[in-house]
């Protein structure tokens, strides 16, 4: 897992799709209140590097809004990143 970046508090949103600097064979769905951090688990990365999608995985929560990051197998499945990307790509 190459990570691309790692975010701050002020970088996370609610619905975004990141990994985890603690589990980088896991790729989660959060969701941000202004006490607690969300997140499920919505892909597993296989030791191949193929990207297996889950469904109906339980919500955690946490305090800690540290260790979350940007990797290219998370970037891949969020929708924000995806459309930073084809604008790109269509130079606008």
């Amino acid at each position: 897992m190459k990570i691309l970046r790692r975010f701050e508090k002020s970088d996370l949103y609610n619905g975004m799709i990141a990994a985890s600097d603690a589990n980088n064979n896991h790729i989660y769905e959060l969701r941000i209140s202004d006490t607690y951090l969300s997140y499920r688990t919505i892909a597993f990365i296989e030791p191949d590097g193929s990207i297996v999608k889950c469904k109906d995985r339980g919500w955690f929560s946490t305090r800690i809004y540290t260790g979350w990051c940007e990797t290219e197998d998370s970037r891949k499945l969020d929708p924000v990143s995806r459309r930073e990307d084809k604008l790109k790509e269509l130079g606008i």
